[in-house]
C-alpha cells in the first residue's frame, strides 16, 4: 500500500524546496510537483508522518539540514500553541512570548545553550527541535516557563532534566541487555 503525503510548495523557500527534492532524489522517493504542491509516496506510513513533521519544522522557520534530522536522526519536533495556553487572551500571549524569548533572545539562547535543542517562536507558537532527550528538555522548561517558573529555577531544571532522561536512557539500556 502506498501513503501519500501532500504540502504547499509555496509555503516553504524555494532553497529549501530544491533541497528537499535533492534529498528525495537521493533516496529515490516518488515525488511530484504541480504549481502549488508536492506530493510524495512511500510504502511505509511511519516515513510519511515523520516527513509531516519535517515540512513543519521548515515551516516553523527551521534550516532543512535540522530538520531532515527528523527522519535521519530520531531527532523529534514539538509544538506549543502559547495562545492556547494564555486561554486566547492576546495580552497574555503576548507577555508570555515575551518571557520565553527573553530580552534580546536571552532567555532562548540559554534554553538552548542548557538543552541542546533549537528554538523557533512566531506570533503564536512554540517550535523545538532536537535529539529526543534534548527536545524533552527544552519541551518541559518551556512549559514550566509558561506556568510561571522563575527563569534560573527552569535553566537548572533543564540541566538536571537532561542529565536524569539521560541517565534513565542508560538504565533502560542496561536492563535490556541483561
Amino acid at each position: 500500500m502506498k501513503y501519500q503525503y501532500e504540502f504547499d510548495r509555496r509555503e516553504i523557500s524555494q532553497k529549501d524546496l530544491d533541497k528537499l527534492v535533492k534529498w528525495l532524489k537521493k533516496l529515490g522517493i516518488h515525488f511530484a510537483k504541480t504549481d502549488k504542491s508536492v506530493i510524495i509516496q512511500h510504502d511505509e506510513y511511519y516515513f510519511i508522518y515523520r516527513f509531516d513533521k519535517v515540512i513543519t519544522a521548515i515551516k516553523a522557520g527551521f534550516e532543512f539540514e535540522e530538520a531532515i534530522k527528523i527522519i535521519t536522526d530520531g531527532w523529534e519536533l514539538y509544538e506549543i500553541d502559547v495562545k492556547r495556553a494564555a486561554d486566547k487572551n492576546p495580552n497574555v500571549t503576548s507577555r508570555l512570548l515575551s518571557r520565553i524569548i527573553g530580552e534580546k533572545g536571552k532567555t532562548i539562547s540559554n534554553l538552548e545553550k542548557y538543552t541542546k535543542a533549537k528554538i523557533c517562536v512566531n506570533d503564536k507558537k512554540i517550535y523545538i527541535i532536537g535529539d529526543p532527550l534534548s527536545a524533552q528538555s527544552a519541551f518541559e522548561s518551556v512549559r514550566r516557563l509558561i506556568k510561571g517558573s522563575s527563569h534560573s529555577r527552569v535553566y537548572d531544571f533543564a540541566v538536571s532534566y537532561k542529565r536524569h532522561l539521560r541517565n534513565k536512557e542508560k538504565e533502560i539500556r542496561q536492563n535490556i541487555y541483561l
